[in-house]
Formats: structure tokens, C-alpha cells, sequence
């Protein structure tokens, strides 16, 4: 299964903030969105979401628009995740997951669903959390349990908008191994923007740079990820140090333009 995303175009307003888009992202692999602040990354994945209206272009699995199909299908197919969400009432880890099951659910929750649920907790090792409340949890078991609401809908594309922004560090490679662990096991598109380099060399297997709303590079992360790349994107000198774990990057400009004393 393939994502495809062509021409794509979007904005607020008269204000064209993403435009010419196009990359590929495959089934089995994470695929990572990176570039400076306001390139418009979290735009784009809000279009892929569709929970933004876009102006021009597609967005396609395995050749099928997802915006022509039946609007109860694709919420079986998508799932988002974003950086924050908000309550305006008190709900239990259970509960909150629950709402996943939505696009399934005609009058009331069946066997199959509660099965589904109870893998799912049982699959990120939450269980313990389903009588807490989620605005009692820590930030590494908030995560954990976003991606179970995700999880419940049994989708083929999984969107994440920033997953490790609010997390140490500890809790940054936990988020990154289980993202990992459901692409390959549920044979899913993760697609995922963050601003860690280092994260997603470790972690995504392709990768998607972005600069002034178009796509700079895209392909396969090891080999796009250069110090060519990272200076002409970000406008900071790099020194890559290759790793077992992926390629860490280093800053080498001890001051920069912006900073003054």
C-alpha cells in the first residue's frame, strides 16, 4: 500500500502556505516530515488528515482519491494524532480510546469492539491506566494512550504531528520504537512530522525535507540525510557522526546571526 501525495497545494485564505507538494510513503515504513518553523508541515499533514481544505493537487492510496471516497471510509483508513488535544470533561484512559471506535460503532459498542480495545491497551502495556483519568497521567502515558485512540480505528495511515515534542528523552525512543513496531507489525503508513533530526535518522525509514512550502528532498532517510542537505534547509553548518543507531547530527556555529549578547 502507498500514499501519494501530487501537486499538492494548500493556504489560509489568499495566503498559499504549501504548494507543489509532492513524496511517497509506503506501508511497513515510517516516514518522517522535517524542515525550519511556518514551511508549513503541519499544514500539509493536517491536508492528509482532512482537516484542512485543500486548494489544488491529490492525495491517493494505492491510486484511490481520498477525497472522493465515502467520508465513513476514509475514517476507517486515516488516523491523526496531534501535538495537544483538549477536554472539556473528565474521561478515563478506557473511555477516551473507546472514541476511536467511532467510525464503527451504529448504536452501541459490539464484542468485536471491546476485543479491539483490549488488544490495543494490552498492545501498548496501558492496561493499568484504563480506570485513570487522561488528565492525570504523565506525558510518556498521554502518548501512549493518543495512540491507542488512534490505534482503535484499524487504520492504514497513521498521522502524528510532532509525537516526542513533550517528552524526555527516555520516553522520545519509547514513542519512536512502538511507531516503528506498528508499521512493520500492522504493516502501516506512519507519517509523522518532527523537528529531530537525530530521531528521525534513527527511526523513519523515508524521509521528507520541506523549505519556503515545497519539498526540497524526499526518499529513503540514510540517503538523504547529508550535511549538504541540513545546511541548504536549515542554514546551519552540520557535522554528521555516523552511528549503529542512525546519523547524529552536530551543530558547528557557536553563535549564531539571530543571538546577541
Amino acid at each position: 500500500m502507498e500514499l501519494k501525495i501530487e501537486n499538492l497545494k494548500s493556504g489560509y485564505g489568499e495566503k498559499t502556505i504549501i504548494k507543489n507538494i509532492y513524496f511517497t510513503a509506503s506501508a511497513g515504513k515510517v516516514t518522517g516530515i522535517a524542515g525550519p518553523n511556518g514551511v508549513g508541515k503541519s499544514t500539509l499533514l493536517k491536508c492528509i488528515a482532512g482537516l484542512h481544505k485543500i486548494q489544488d493537487g491529490k492525495i491517493l492510496i494505492d491510486e484511490e482519491d481520498l477525497l472522493s471516497m465515502d467520508r465513513k471510509k476514509v475514517s476507517k483508513i486515516r488516523s491523526y494524532v496531534p501535538q495537544k488535544s483538549q477536554f472539556s470533561f473528565p474521561m478515563t484512559t478506557e473511555e477516551f480510546v473507546t472514541l476511536g471506535r467511532r467510525p464503527y460503532v451504529n448504536w452501541s459498542l459490539t464484542k468485536k469492539d471491546y476485543e479491539i480495545i483490549e488488544e490495543t491497551l494490552s498492545y501498548l502495556n496501558i492496561n493499568h491506566l484504563r480506570d485513570k483519568y487522561v488528565d492525570e497521567i504523565s506525558g510518556g502515558e498521554y502518548q501512549k494512550v493518543m495512540l491507542a485512540r488512534a490505534l482503535v480505528q484499524e487504520p492504514k495511515i497513521l498521522l502524528l504531528d510532532e509525537p516526542t515534542s513533550a517528552l524526555d528523552i527516555r520516553h522520545q525512543i519509547e514513542v519512536m520504537q512502538i511507531l516503528r513496531k506498528i508499521s512493520r507489525e500492522k504493516n502501516c503508513i506512519v507519517l509523522l512530522v518532527m523537528h529531530d533530526l537525530s530521531l528521525i535518522s534513527r527511526f523513519t525509514d523515508q524521509a521528507v525535507f520541506m523549505q519556503d512550502g515545497k519539498v526540497t528532498a524526499s526518499g529513503n532517510t540514510s540517503a538523504i540525510i547529508t550535511e549538504e542537505l541540513i545546511e541548504n534547509v536549515f542554514h546551519i553548518k552540520v557535522k554528521l557522526l555516523q552511528t549503529q543507531f542512525g546519523k547524529i547530527i552536530i551543530p558547528l556555529e557557536e553563535k549564531m546571526e539571530c543571538i546577541t549578547e
